[in-house]
């Protein structure tokens, strides 16, 4: 498979797996309340990890699909995909402290950073090994 369709299915994959988690895990969101969707079935569930599966994974999963893209479209070669791993996380450090004013909703919290630091790495690496694959 070509890095550039790689990257664009990573891309793709990643970002419906977030959205599907925040659908199912979260039903205190404006998109729940706004949309026909009022479906959240597991919103009162209580297990050990819930807070990482509710809260962060859909983050991270967010910064994984965002870094992938961003490869898809640049291809990067040597620091280039530092540069793309480094826009993703600072997209992120730029959403939360927006969280902090009146205008966009939510809560800014370290560890959606630290969740979005880790899904763009994760990327990172993915596609640093996967271009020494295709080389």
């Amino acid at each position: 498979m070509k890095l550039r369709s790689f990257c664009a299915i990573q891309a793709i994959i990643s970002l419906a797996a977030g959205l599907i988690v925040y659908l199912l895990f979260r039903s205190d969101t404006i998109l729940h309340k706004s949309a026909a969707f009022q479906y959240a079935p597991f919103a009162d569930c209580r297990f050990f990890g819930d807070r990482l599966i509710r809260y962060y994974l859909p983050d991270a999963a967010w910064s994984y699909s965002f870094c992938a893209g961003l490869c898809a479209v640049h291809l990067p070669k040597g620091i280039g995909i530092i540069v793309c791993v480094s826009g993703s996380v600072l997209f992120g450090v730029l959403w939360e402290t927006a969280q902090m004013t009146p205008q966009v909703p939510g809560t800014a919290d370290i560890l959606d950073i630290a969740a979005y630091l880790l899904g763009a790495v994760l990327f990172g690496l993915i596609f640093r090994r996967r271009r020494g694959i295709n080389k």
